[in-house]
């Protein structure tokens, strides 16, 4: 989420020192392998697409590679969420 921060930039007008504000972005988790953020109006997703660990689907006809684990909601003042999942098919003889 983005977080305003203080500019070290002081202003003067009219005999008044005003800071101005910045937004410093930090990556947020989402989700197994999902990192976030949020600049403005663009939405930033960060997925290893080589993790170290696969866990396989409960079918177990896939492994997942990435996952929010059902739908998330990733802004604060407004209901907008985000469901992924990001998968790769097990092969026939990898499954025997």
């Amino acid at each position: 989420m983005p977080i305003l921060g203080i500019d070290r930039s002081i202003f003067e007008d009219d005999n008044k020192i005003t800071f101005r504000a910045r937004r410093r972005i930090k990556m947020s988790y989402l989700g197994r392998n999902i990192s976030y953020k949020i600049d403005g109006d663009k939405l930033t997703l960060e997925i290893n697409l080589n993790p170290k660990e696969k866990p396989p689907s409960k079918s177990g006809k896939s492994l997942i590679i990435a996952s929010t684990h059902g739908n998330k909601r990733i802004l604060q003042d407004k209901e907008v969420f985000l469901g992924l999942n990001l998968y790769e098919k097990v092969k026939k003889d990898e499954e025997e």
